[in-house]
C-alpha cells in the first residue's frame, strides 16, 4: 500500500498466524486443507454489506457479486473501487483496513451497454480515490476488459466526464 501513500502498521505482521484453511477445490470436489497466514483486523473495526449498496444494480442489472467494506478505524481516508472477476471477494477484506471504503464488484456478468454508464456512476457514487482492476491472467481475454478499452477509445471521453 505505500504506493497509495499509505503505510501498514508496524506491528500487522507479526500478529499474524498460521492456521489451515480450507482450499478453493471443494468445489471439484477435493477436501484439502492448506496452511494460510491470516491477520487480525479487529482493531480496524470493518463492517461488510454483501450486495451493498443496492445503487450497484441501477447501471448492472446481473450483478451477483459485490459488496461494501467500511472501517471506523482505517489507514486513510480513501475509498477504493476494486472491479474483477470473482477474486475480489476474497481480496476486499484485506484492502480494507487501508481505506475508510472499499467497493467490490465483480465484472463477470456486466452487458456491453452497460459497461461505461457503469463504471461513470461507480466512481461518482463511490467517490473513488484508487480504482483498481483485478483479474488472474486467464481472464484477460474477458469482455469486459475488451469492451471497456474499445468504448474509451471510441468516446475520445474521460472515464468521469
Amino acid at each position: 500500500m505505500s504506493h497509495l501513500g499509505i503505510d501498514p502498521p508496524k506491528n500487522l505482521a507479526s500478529q499474524a498466524k498460521l492456521r489451515d484453511v480450507s482450499a478453493d477445490l471443494k468445489m471439484l470436489g477435493f477436501e484439502r486443507k492448506t496452511p494460510s497466514w491470516r491477520y487480525d483486523y479487529d482493531d480496524f473495526d470493518i463492517t461488510y454489506g454483501r450486495q451493498a449498496p443496492k445503487w450497484v444494480l441501477k447501471r448492472y442489472k446481473n450483478a451477483r457479486d459485490f459488496g461494501r467494506h467500511r472501517t471506523a478505524n482505517p489507514l486513510s481516508d480513501k475509498n477504493l473501487l476494486l472491479l474483477s472477476n470473482s477474486f475480489g471477494y476474497w481480496v476486499a477484506p484485506h484492502l480494507a483496513p487501508a481505506f475508510d471504503t472499499v467497493y467490490h464488484v465483480n465484472t463477470n456478468h456486466i452487458k456491453k451497454q452497460e459497461i461505461l454508464p457503469f463504471l461513470r456512476m461507480m466512481l461518482r457514487r463511490s467517490e473513488a480515490d484508487e480504482l483498481v482492476f483485478l483479474l488472474h491472467d486467464s481472464a484477460l481475454p474477458n469482455a469486459f476488459w475488451r469492451d471497456l478499452a474499445e468504448q474509451l477509445k471510441a468516446s475520445n471521453q474521460a472515464i468521469t466526464d
